[in-house]
C-alpha cells in the first residue's frame, strides 16, 4: 500500500482493520506527518518527485527486459477500475429505481456538468463523504479536510478556493449541518467572493452523530441529531441563487443553470433532500460507521 502526503489518521484507517499483511510506503514532506503504526518504508519528501522518481525507475526496468511483469501488473490495475466502473453502474441503477435524488445520481451529475477547470471542496460528514468513494467522483481537484476538523470547514474554505483558482468552478460539497455553521458567513461574502456552487445534503441536522447514536442504542428523542423531514435551511440575497432539487428529471438543467450563475460572478445554493440511508458503500456495506 503507498500513502501520498497522507498522515493515515483515525478517520482513514478506521474501519479498514485488519489491515492487509503487506508494507506501507509513506510519502510525507513533513517527518511529523509519517506514522509510525504501520511496518514499510517512509520516504521524507515530496509526493510528486517521488512518484516522477518512482515513473523513471519503472521504465528503466521496463528497458531491462522485465515488460512482462510490467504488463501483468497493468492488466491487475485495468481488472480492478473496470471491476469499480461496474460498481458504480450498479449503485446508479439502484438509485433510479428510489424516489428522489439520490447522492450517486447527484455525484455523476456533478461531474457531467462541470468544466475543464474545476475543484471539489468537501466536508467529512456521514453523507458527503460519498465524495471520497472513487470512481464516484472522479473529475477535477479535490479539497479534503483532515483529522477532526471544525463543523463547516469545506463551506468556508471554499472561498479560500475560488480567491486561489478564481479561473476554475468551485463547488463545495457539504452536509446541512456545516452550511448551518457557516450560513452567514457564505452571505456576507457572496457580493466580493461570489462564484461558487454550494451543493447542500440535507438529512435535517449531523447524520454522522446521528448515525453513531443509533449505532449506540441511544433514544433518538433524548439524543436529537437530525429531524427527519425539517425542510432545508433558506439562504437568500442578490448575489444568491436558491433552488431545493428533489426531481431526478431536472438535475441536470439545475446544475447547468446554478453553475451559468456562479459564472457570472453569483453564489449559487442547491439544497438535496437525502435520506437517512444513502450512505456510501464502504460503511454501508462494512456494517459500522467510524466513531
Amino acid at each position: 500500500m503507498i500513502s501520498l502526503a497522507g498522515r493515515l489518521e483515525e478517520t482513514v484507517v478506521e474501519g479498514g482493520t485488519p489491515w492487509p499483511p503487506v508494507p506501507v510506503v509513506q510519502v510525507n514532506i513533513d517527518p511529523g506527518g509519517l506514522s509510525a503504526e504501520f511496518p514499510g518504508p517512509r520516504v521524507l519528501g515530496d509526493a510528486r518527485h517521488a512518484v516522477l522518481g518512482w515513473t523513471r525507475a519503472l521504465d528503466e526496468d521496463r528497458e531491462a527486459g522485465h515488460a512482462d511483469a510490467t504488463e501483468v501488473w497493468a492488466d491487475k490495475i485495468s481488472f480492478a477500475r473496470k471491476a469499480m466502473s461496474l460498481d458504480v453502474e450498479a449503485e446508479l441503477a439502484r438509485a433510479a429505481a428510489l424516489p428522489g435524488v439520490r447522492i450517486p445520481e447527484l455525484l455523476a451529475a456533478l461531474d457531467a456538468t462541470a468544466g475543464e477547470h474545476h475543484v471539489l471542496v468537501q466536508e467529512n460528514g456521514l453523507q458527503d463523504m460519498w465524495s471520497y468513494c472513487f470512481p464516484f467522483h472522479v473529475g477535477g481537484g479535490s479539497l479534503v479536510p483532515s483529522e477532526q476538523t471544525p463543523l463547516g470547514f469545506g463551506a468556508a474554505a471554499a472561498i479560500g478556493v475560488k480567491r486561489a483558482a478564481p479561473d476554475h468552478e468551485v463547488t463545495a460539497f457539504v452536509g446541512d449541518g456545516a452550511f448551518l455553521a457557516a450560513r452567514a458567513e457564505i452571505a456576507a461574502t457572496a457580493p466580493a467572493h461570489g462564484g461558487i456552487l454550494y451543493v447542500v445534503l440535507c438529512n435535517g441536522g449531523y447524520g454522522w452523530l446521528d448515525a453513531q447514536r443509533a449505532r449506540l442504542g441511544l433514544d433518538a428523542e433524548r439524543h436529537p441529531f437530525t429531524r427527519p423531514g425539517a425542510p432545508p435551511p433558506v439562504v437568500d440575497g442578490p448575489d444568491l441563487l436558491y433552488r431545493v432539487l428533489r426531481d431526478k428529471a431536472t438535475l441536470t438543467k439545475e446544475l447547468l443553470a446554478a453553475r451559468r450563475f456562479c459564472s457570472q460572478g453569483g453564489t449559487a445554493v442547491l439544497m438535496v433532500p437525502v435520506v437517512p440511508d444513502d450512505i456510501p458503500p464502504p460503511l454501508r456495506e462494512g456494517g459500522v460507521v467510524p466513531q
